[in-house]
């Protein structure tokens, strides 16, 4: 099967270049008007003096009229004639035309003569039109000296003198003009080079990505429309893997967007260096990159292929980015789509049906390779409807805040969490399992946690009210807590609402230590300093540390309710929350069990040393009015 290099393949409409005339196109374009107009006034002309010269028997000017008019046609209307012979006979013949109309017609053909410098300066180089200008001011006055030319009163009493004079200043008008024609001409080769600069960047532009120097998104379809015609041809595949970095935007966030841009260029370099030669690496546009594979096997081979090429690219961007501020690691969520058939018109639906799948990959947690089905396109239509309800939610106030409580060995209510309910006017109740990472992925995460943590607030400072002391307990998420105005609005609300700091728990997942985790740490460290405390949510699950729990200001630990729903007769669960619960003690570490919903549960974690528990088995979420009638009688002082 032959492969092709549909990298340099001409992308169609925007890729052919606009061409800027060179100087020489420029004195030729010059010259053919010149000989066009010359040759339409000369036949005029010639006309007129062959009629004058039947009119008063003047052979000789019928002669010379029709010479004249006849090698101006041969100048312009030969072909094949090189653009130097071309234009050193015009300006010849304009000299000829000159000298002659000299003799004739005296003073009248200096006129003439002074045009034949400059045509020569702007059609030929700048030596031949100062050669020009030399040869015309000695011949043509000479031979009016030999001739006798009578021309003004004045030449008849000083000949030798007005000949002389005349010539020189003819020769010296004639070097000003060469001059002023060689400036002209330098302008002329500097705006076309200018131009022709101008050009190409606008080209680069439109077909080629700034920062990095890949195909942008205009490109890259211009190129799979290339590919799709030469697979038909070929009887053969094409595919496309739509790549999105995960978690880009928190480098932005955290580093600035100047490691973010460097990120983007080391990706896009080590994308180029690992695709084959004939493939294309783009970048469409943000963090996204395609690549563009071409001469795949049809059917499942091809399909196979393709896949195997997105695993391999997917575990080499696991390995770290050597940036300005050290190693750096991220990982990144493939779409891979290869259409059954190939036609031309697949190209946009081929760019769709990659970035759904591709989307579909972060959907089920990131850094993995999903291959395109027609199922997930209307599972995308769903979360994209989701999406646009959710952004008006808290607008039209279906957003719903639950509290449930903790309890501590003794039966006595220790601590509540709020928890955060959504409650839809088509679909009911949507769990937050399913709406957060939709309002994290759409930067909803920030006005949303904001209103939680009002409604703690709220619900403290009614405590306060009626002599309560209970913790409350509220999700931030990471995207929330690593915003730089997160610290200052806190602050601002518990000040606001005049609550005590030590009644508001924020708990976090281990996901908020990716990243800058110096400047996690002084955030923690400096709301700590004023009263806050923190908890550790879903502790086992995601990125575990030991150094995180050693450098950082913890208060408790909260043990995910995927160890816990098995307790106490699977073994892995048993040995996972016994050493939980050791460490935690060995740190000075609350531990707080959720997702408790039998007595067994209670009881052997009660056993091993569990502070708090949280579950169905206690208490169910309900309104922070009912809670707050239900603790009257439970809260301990």
């Amino acid at each position: 099967m032959p492969q092709h290099d549909y990298s340099t393949i001409a992308d169609s409409a925007l890729n052919e270049p606009v061409t800027w005339p060179s100087l020489r196109d420029w004195q030729e374009h010059l010259l053919s008007n010149m000989l066009r107009t010359s040759l339409a006034i000369g036949s005029l002309l010639a006309m007129g003096n062959i009629m004058w010269g039947a009119w008063v028997n003047n052979v000789q000017l019928i002669q010379l009229a029709v010479a004249g008019c006849a090698c101006l046609c041969a100048v312009t209307l030969v072909k094949g004639i090189t653009h130097e012979v071309r234009a050193t006979a015009f300006v010849l013949l304009l000299a000829a035309t000159g000298t002659t109309m000299l003799l004739l017609a005296g003073v009248f053909g200096l006129l003439w003569l002074g045009a034949v410098p400059l045509v020569a300066a702007l059609v030929l180089n700048r030596p031949a039109a100062l050669g020009t200008a030399v040869l015309i001011s000695l011949a043509s006055f000479g031979l009016g000296w030999w001739n006798g030319v009578e021309l003004t009163a004045q030449m008849v009493m000083h000949p030798d003198s007005f000949w002389t004079l005349l010539g020189l200043s003819y020769l010296g008008i004639s070097l000003f003009v060469v001059k002023w024609s060689a400036s002209l001409l330098r302008n002329v080769e500097l705006v076309i080079k200018q131009s022709s600069r101008v050009q190409q960047k606008l080209q680069q532009d439109a077909l080629y990505d700034n920062l990095t120097g890949l195909p942008n998104r205009q490109s890259l379809q211009n190129r799979l429309g290339n590919a799709l015609t030469h697979a038909y041809e070929d009887i053969s595949q094409v595919a496309l893997l739509f790549i999105d970095l995960d978690n880009f935007k928190d480098v932005n966030d955290s580093h600035g967007h100047s490691l973010g841009d460097e990120l983007l260029k080391l990706v896009a370099l080590r994308l180029n260096q690992t695709v084959r030669i004939q493939d294309t690496v783009a970048r469409p546009g943000g963090d996204e990159f395609v690549v563009l594979l071409t001469g795949l096997p049809l059917g499942k081979p091809g399909v196979e292929m393709a896949l195997a090429e997105a695993e391999r690219l997917r575990q080499m961007m696991l390995e770290p980015f050597d940036t300005s501020l050290g190693p750096y690691t991220t990982s990144i969520s493939v779409g891979v789509t290869v259409p059954p058939q190939t036609r031309i018109s697949q190209s946009m639906d081929m760019m769709r049906e990659a970035d759904i799948a591709m989307y579909e990959a972060k959907s089920k947690g990131r850094n993995r390779v999903v291959l395109f089905e027609t199922a997930m396109q209307t599972r995308l239509q769903a979360r994209l409807a989701l999406e646009r309800d959710l952004a008006v939610a808290l607008e039209k106030n279906q957003l719903v805040a639950v509290v449930q409580s903790q309890f501590d060995a003794n039966n006595q209510m220790a601590g509540a969490e709020m928890l955060i309910r959504w409650k839809h006017p088509e679909h009911g109740f949507i769990s937050p399992a399913e709406f957060i990472p939709l309002a994290e992925q759409t930067g909803l995460i920030g006005p949303i946690g904001e209103w939680m943590l009002e409604q703690a607030c709220q619900l403290i400072k009614q405590l306060q009210e009626r002599g309560m002391d209970c913790p409350i307990s509220v999700n931030v998420s990471p995207k929330q807590f690593n915003h730089a105005g997160f610290t200052r609005k806190l602050l601002s609300m518990v000040a606001s609402y005049r609550v005590l700091p030590e009644y508001l728990v924020l708990e976090v997942t281990e996901s908020v230590f990716i990243g800058d985790i110096s400047q996690t740490t002084h955030t923690m460290n400096t709301l700590t300093a004023v009263g806050f405390r923190f908890s550790m949510d879903d502790f086992g699950t995601g990125y575990s540390s030991l150094s995180y729990l050693k450098r950082l200001p913890l208060h408790e630990l909260k043990i995910d309710r995927s160890f816990v729903i098995n307790l106490p007769f699977d073994n892995n669960d048993v040995a996972i929350v016994k050493m939980i619960i050791s460490m935690a003690a060995t740190l000075d570490l609350q531990v707080v069990a959720e997702g408790v919903e039998t007595a067994e549960q209670a009881q052997f974690l009660r056993q091993q040393g569990c502070h708090s528990l949280q579950g169905y088995y206690f208490s169910k979420p309900m309104s922070p009015e009912e809670w707050l009638n239900d603790a009257r009688s439970l809260i301990w002082n």
